[in-house]
C-alpha cells in the first residue's frame, strides 16, 4: 500500500515541546521504511499550526490521495494531522469512503474499523480540547495581569519587561529618548515626517536586537499609544496601569493634536469591514477586498508562494449576511447581548467624537486658509508679491478652501447625531459603519476562516463583569 509521510510542527506555544520535523521524519522512516506492505511515495513537511483549517500542503496531500496517488498516511501522532474538527472530520469521512484505507502512527495504534475510527475521533477531540483549553488559560492569565495593572505582552519602546518581577520598568537607555521625542512633538513645530527624522537621529529602534531605525508608522504608534501616559489599551478597552508614565495626560492630548492635523491626514479611499480579520480556509493567507465599479469583492491574497489557491471571489453582501448571522448567534446569549450593546455604544460614541473633532479641525483650517488669502491679497496690493505669484498662490488657496468647504458640508449634513440607530443589537450592527463592524467582530470572534464562500468562526467569551 502506498503512503504519504506527513510531518508537521507549529511555531505556536503548544508545539514548542513537540518533536521537530527532522526528528519526526527520522523516527517514522526508521520504523516504517521497508516495512512489509508499506511503500512511502512522498514526504510532506509543513511548519504551520493545525488549530485552524487552511494548511496548504495538508490540503494538497488529501487531494492527491483522492486522485489515487496514495491510500494511506503515516504521522507521528493524530495531533500532527488535525487539531480542529473540520480536518479531523474530513479524515474520518475519507476513511468511511475508503479513499484513505489506512493511517499509521508512531505513538498511536489505529485499525480501520468502527472501533478504530471511534478512538481516532477521541484522539482528535482531545487534541482540539487541549489547544482550546490552553488558549483559554492564556487569555485568563492575560486578563488577570491586566486587572493587576500590568501589560501582558512585550513592553513598548522606552520600557523593559522585568522577568524577575513580571512587571514593566523604564528602559534606562531609551526612556529619556522617547521623552525627548514627545517633547519635540509638544512644540507643535514639527510634522510627523520631521518627527520621524528626529527619532532616527535619536537612534530609536523598534527592537534592541536589530539595527534598523523606527519607521514612520512606528513613530506614529509611539506618539498615539496611551500606554505612555499610564493606561493600558487591550482589546479596545483601556485599563489603569501601574507602570511609570512617560508623559502626563495633558501632554499626551496636546501631542494628538499635532499628529492628527487635517492637512497631514491621508484617509483611505475605501474602508472595508472584514479585512485583517479573516483567513483563507485553503491556503491560510489573509482575505483582502477591492472595489470594482459599484461592488466590493473579498478574496484570498494568494501569499503562499508554494501553492496556488483556488478559492473564488465573494461579494460583500454575501459576507455581510454571514457576519450578521454570527452576531445574531452571539446575541442569543444574554451575556453576549449586553457585551455587544456595550461595544456598539462605545464605538458609536467614539465615531461621534471623531466626527466632532474633525469638524472642529476642519473649521480651524478653513479660518486659516481665509486669513492666508487676505494676507496674500494685502501683500500683492503693497507690491510685495508679483502678479504671477499672486495668481498661482491664490488658485492653490481657493482649491484647498473648496475641498475643506465640501468636507464641512458633509459633516454639517450629518448634524452630529448618533451614528447608529436605536433598536435591536443585530439591526444596529447591520446599519453600523465598516469601522464599527470591524471592531465588534474582532472583539467577539476568533479563528475566522473563509472556505468555499462560507465563513466559519469561534466565539470569544466576553470579559467577566
Amino acid at each position: 500500500m502506498k503512503y504519504f509521510l506527513y510531518c508537521r510542527k507549529s511555531n505556536e506555544a503548544e508545539d514548542k515541546q513537540a518533536l521537530s520535523i527532522e526528528s519526526q521524519r527520522q523516527e517514522l522512516l526508521s520504523r516504517f521504511s521497508g516495512a512489509r506492505g508499506v511503500e512511502i511515495v512522498g514526504c510532506i513537511e509543513e511548519c504551520q499550526s493545525a488549530r485552524t483549517i487552511g494548511r496548504p500542503l495538508f490540503a494538497k496531500m488529501l487531494r492527491e490521495i483522492e486522485h489515487g496517488k496514495a491510500e494511506g498516511i503515516i504521522a507521528w501522532h493524530p495531533d500532527r494531522l488535525a487539531r480542529n474538527w473540520v480536518d479531523g472530520g474530513r479524515l474520518i469521512h475519507l476513511l468511511d469512503l475508503g479513499i484513505i484505507q489506512d493511517l499509521k502512527f508512531s505513538t498511536f495504534s489505529f485499525e480501520n474499523d468502527s472501533q478504530g475510527k471511534f478512538m481516532l475521533s477521541i484522539a482528535f477531540g482531545y487534541s482540539k480540547y487541549y489547544i482550546d483549553s490552553l488558549s483559554e488559560n492564556v487569555r485568563r492569565g492575560e486578563r488577570a495581569k491586566i486587572n493587576r495593572g500590568w501589560r501582558p505582552n512585550r513592553a513598548p519602546i522606552g520600557y523593559l519587561n522585568d522577568l524577575a518581577t513580571t512587571t514593566i520598568v523604564p528602559d534606562p537607555e531609551r526612556f529619556p529618548l522617547v521623552r525627548r521625542l514627545f517633547l519635540s512633538a509638544l512644540t507643535g513645530l514639527y510634522s510627523l515626517n520631521q518627527l520621524h527624522d528626529h527619532a532616527r537621529l535619536l537612534g530609536l529602534r523598534p527592537n534592541l536586537k536589530f539595527a534598523r531605525p523606527l519607521s514612520r508608522s512606528g513613530v506614529h504608534h509611539v506618539l498615539t499609544n496611551p500606554f505612555y501616559y499610564g493606561v493600558i489599551r487591550w482589546a479596545g478597552v483601556t485599563y489603569p496601569g501601574k507602570h511609570r508614565p512617560l508623559v502626563t495626560k495633558t501632554e499626551f492630548d496636546r501631542v494628538q493634536e499635532v499628529v492628527r492635523r487635517p492637512e497631514k491626514a491621508r484617509r483611505q479611499k475605501h474602508v472595508f469591514a472584514y479585512t485583517g480579520l479573516i483567513r483563507c480556509g485553503e491556503c491560510g493567507s489573509q482575505i483582502t477586498a477591492e472595489h470594482q465599479k459599484i461592488y466590493i469583492y473579498y478574496h484570498c491574497m494568494h501569499r503562499c508562494s508554494r501553492y496556488t489557491c483556488t478559492q473564488p471571489y465573494l461579494r460583500s453582501e454575501r459576507l455581510d449576511e454571514q457576519a450578521l448571522a454570527l452576531v445574531a448567534k452571539a446575541a442569543e446569549n444574554p451575556t453576549f447581548h449586553r457585551y455587544l450593546t456595550q461595544l456598539l455604544e462605545t464605538q458609536d460614541d467614539m465615531l461621534l467624537r471623531e466626527r466632532q473633532t474633525e469638524h472642529a479641525l476642519l473649521s480651524a483650517e478653513q479660518d486659516t486658509l481665509v486669513r492666508s488669502g487676505k494676507t496674500l491679497l494685502d501683500l500683492h496690493l503693497r507690491g510685495v508679491v508679483d502678479e504671477k505669484t499672486f495668481g498661482e498662490e491664490q488658485g492653490r488657496l481657493q482649491r484647498e478652501l473648496a475641498a475643506i468647504t465640501d468636507r464641512l458640508a458633509v459633516h454639517d449634513a450629518t448634524k452630529m447625531v448618533s451614528v447608529l440607530p436605536q433598536g435591536d443589537v443585530v439591526a444596529r450592527f447591520a446599519a453600523a459603519a465598516p469601522e464599527t463592524k470591524h471592531s465588534v467582530l474582532r472583539a467577539i470572534a476568533t479563528d475566522m476562516v473563509l472556505y468555499e464562500k462560507r465563513l466559519s468562526f469561534r466565539l470569544t467569551p466576553p470579559p467577566a463583569d
